[in-house]
């Protein structure tokens, strides 16, 4: 596992937070399309995970991370374990997503051959 920004842990704020976890979400994260890169995908899947939970759910939990300082960038700090909860549900979902898992599922290896 790739080592977590230690500066997140700066002034004890994290203690509650599992280091190993943040740093699969990151990992998690980076696998997900930019917003300056691909900017359809990016909002597509953010689009389809707010028809799966509610446009209202989402921009709650969001506004709520904003206001806490925890921001939306893979580089973001998760500072409590809701959010660190919430930002990795949103970002499977998101893997699920763009890489249509849904649909297609896990292939096996030379499915295509």
């Amino acid at each position: 596992i790739d080592e977590v920004d230690k500066s997140a842990f700066e002034g004890g704020e994290m203690d509650a937070i599992n280091p190993r976890a943040l740093s699969i979400l990151q990992q998690i994260e980076r696998l997900l399309p930019d917003l300056e890169d691909d900017e359809e995908s990016h909002k597509g899947a953010w689009d389809l995970v707010m028809d799966l939970f509610g446009r209202e759910s989402v921009r709650i939990r969001e506004e709520k991370l904003y206001r806490n300082g925890n921001g939306v960038s893979s580089d973001s700090m998760v500072t409590c374990k809701e959010s660190l909860e919430w930002r990795t549900i949103c970002s499977i979902t998101r893997v699920l997503i763009y890489y249509d898992f849904l649909t297609k599922g896990v292939l096996k290896e030379g499915a295509f051959m």
